[in-house]
């Protein structure tokens, strides 16, 4: 009799732990905690901590497009990278690859409100004449329990969650 009653509570904490993983590592579809919209443009940005955050993009020099990137969860703090760009040649959105290395927005750990300032050269390439915007891949960080077992442990057992894309608004002229 113990032995079915030791396999059962076994067997019932496998169910609940799996339940627990599971629901930790849902896509959200539709949602996002991230917003990114073009605000306007500038020449040869600088880094600025105040009287707002402004961040340059590795390499953005001369003409760029600023970005206000902010966590607009109530709850959850975020990752995210830019993925790649999309063009619009007036026949929709479609990916395109920048000539040389070009990189866009990306952070981590980033708390519900933050927000700041990016500064993203135009892409190598990319007529000045064409819309484009930036494809983001977003997710949650661990939280409570999980991010307790990351930091006890020294390393990322338990990695972000939640993970969707999204799009920037239109950068144009």
């Amino acid at each position: 009799m113990r032995r079915y009653t030791a396999f059962f509570v076994i067997l019932i904490l496998l169910l609940l732990g799996y339940t627990w993983w599971l629901t930790g590592n849902s896509v959200v579809a539709g949602k996002s905690d991230l917003s990114v919209v073009f605000v306007g443009f500038t020449n040869n940005p600088q880094h600025t901590m105040q009287p707002v955050r402004v961040e340059v993009v590795q390499g953005a020099t001369g003409f760029c497009a600023l970005f206000r990137v902010t966590n607009i969860g109530t709850n959850n703090h975020i990752r995210f990278n830019t993925s790649s760009v999309e063009s619009n040649d007036g026949r929709g959105w479609a990916d395109f690859a920048p000539i040389r290395s070009w990189a866009g927005v990306g952070g981590s750990v980033w708390s519900p409100g933050y927000s700041c300032l990016y500064a993203v050269a135009w892409p190598p390439g990319l007529p000045t004449n064409t819309a484009w915007r930036l494809k983001l891949s977003v997710a949650r960080e661990p939280s409570g329990l999980r991010e307790y077992v990351n930091r006890k442990l020294g390393r990322e057992v338990f990695g972000p969650y939640g993970g969707h894309a999204m799009v920037s608004s239109e950068v144009s002229q």
